[in-house]
């Protein structure tokens, strides 16, 4: 099942039974959407792909309710275009297949090394742009082949 809810602006309940076989949720650029995060993810087993762009997401919302079951095979995550300082260490912690990590358009003022402990990761796409980063390292990379890690307009 895929959920798209793009520019929506009602409220939307999630049940357990509709949510836990989802593949992929785009609740982008939506206001009024009243749904528990954990709920959301505690029992989806096939999500892949994760759409929350625009939505004024903080680093506190992150830390407290988009925490993955081990079992979730993420592939691709966009949370550009949100209110991000940081991105909690644990984040990705499960998802050894990432894809495509988007970023950009936040406040991100550094790199860590913790943002990138892919387990075996050698493809990946990671888009950082136009966010603050004014200092990173470029042994955090070294890792990837054939992967696009987009820096640019960092001011």
């Amino acid at each position: 099942k895929t959920l798209i809810l793009r520019y929506s602006t009602f409220n939307f309940n999630f049940s357990n039974n509709f949510h836990s076989d989802l593949k992929e949720i785009d609740l982008s650029f939506s206001k009024w959407i009243s749904f528990d995060m954990k709920l959301v993810f505690q029992d989806s087993k096939y999500l892949t792909h994760i759409h929350l762009v625009g939505l004024n997401l903080t680093t506190h919302f992150l830390q407290t309710y988009f925490t993955f079951n081990i079992y979730i095979i993420l592939r691709q995550i966009d949370l550009s275009q949100n209110l991000l300082d940081y991105i909690p260490e644990s984040m990705f912690k499960f998802n050894p297949i990432l894809e495509n990590l988007n970023l950009s358009y936040n406040f991100l003022y550094t790199i860590s090394e913790s943002y990138f402990h892919f387990k075996s990761r050698l493809n990946i796409n990671i888009f950082l742009n136009n966010n603050r980063i004014k200092l990173y390292r470029y042994k955090h990379f070294l890792n990837f082949d054939q992967s696009v890690i987009n820096l640019a307009n960092n001011n």
